[in-house]
């Protein structure tokens, strides 16, 4: 089995222990709290050893030549801390609910969390640091950019393209066709149904900027 560090202790980590769990090639060896965020883990996650953040990265480097993907659900910092691991080289894993159905027409990069139930269809292409929650769907030919996170129940229908850094909250609907730029923030239950500016906040059916962020 191939050993996995969690960089980053908030609470999207706290699910990665049970997806790890649920495969056959995965070791969980533990997390390192860049962002003092412990105390989101509970239950099955404290189990797991704990690192401080003076680790990250060259300890990490150094010590666990291993395989790492960082979980941290706060967008700015998770960008500092991916060009610091990119810097230092780390490798980066796939952590894939065997429940999602992706298909092998799309394309994956590395260092991607794909959780349970999960659709991907083909055509789709997933960038480097993307967070994919929980019955999230990604339909054909769709395009999410590097560090781009979908909160649970996000729907992008075909040929959608969400730029660096994006946050979608959960029950977002995205129709065909539309773009959501860099950095921009999607608020829950949203539906898009024209293009978002980057670095804005939308919120609304249909979803309208009501600010920047």
């Amino acid at each position: 089995m191939e050993p996995l560090i969690i960089i980053g202790a908030g609470p999207q980590g706290r699910i990665i222990p049970d997806i790890v769990a649920a495969r056959h090639d995965l070791e969980l060896w533990g997390f390192v709290d860049v962002a003092d965020e412990k105390r989101f883990l509970m239950a099955d996650a404290v189990r797991f050893p704990i690192y401080g953040p003076d680790i990250f990265p060259d300890g990490l480097k150094n010590r666990f030549p291993d395989a790492f993907i960082l979980i941290t659900h706060d967008s700015q910092r998770r960008s500092f801390l991916i060009s610091q691991a990119t810097e230092a080289k780390l490798p980066l894993a796939n952590v894939i609910h065997p429940s999602a159905i992706i298909s092998p027409q799309c394309r994956l990069g590395r260092g991607i969390l794909i959780a349970p139930h999960v659709i991907i269809g083909p055509g789709a292409a997933i960038s480097d640091h993307c967070i994919i929650n929980s019955a999230a769907t990604v339909d054909h030919d769709s395009i999410l950019a590097e560090n781009v996170i979908l909160a649970p129940g996000v729907h992008l229908a075909g040929h959608v393209k969400v730029d660096t850094g994006a946050n979608i909250g959960i029950g977002v609907s995205c129709i065909p066709g539309v773009k959501i730029g860099a950095n921009s923030l999607v608020g829950a239950g949203s539906v898009v149904t024209k293009e978002i500016p980057a670095n804005a906040v939308a919120v609304g059916v249909p979803a309208k900027v009501i600010r920047n962020r």
